[in-house]
């Protein structure tokens, strides 16, 4: 999707998303520690890709049960995944 740091970024509102259901947008400038503008770049992406709906103020999953993209998947738990490569 994007750099590394937009992608942790995702991956942390995704998940805030499935444990909370929806999410106020001035509170997530602080969640992650970047900007505003930062934070309305992410939630553009994850609005054209589907992940997301955006109203006034909040945001929510897109769907139900929704799942991150296997390209965001890929860089969670490295360090786990690592580890199990190498016992491999």
């Amino acid at each position: 999707m994007g750099d590394r740091n937009s992608d942790e970024r995702i991956s942390t509102v995704f998940s805030l998303l499935s444990q909370r259901g929806e999410l106020q947008v001035r509170l997530l400038p602080g969640l992650l520690g970047v900007s505003g503008a930062t934070v309305r770049r992410d939630l553009a992406l994850m609005e054209e890709t589907g992940l997301i709906r955006r109203s006034y103020g909040k945001v929510t999953a897109a769907r139900r049960g929704a799942e991150l993209p296997v390209s965001l998947r890929v860089s969670q738990n490295t360090e786990a995944k690592r580890r199990i490569g190498a016992l491999a």
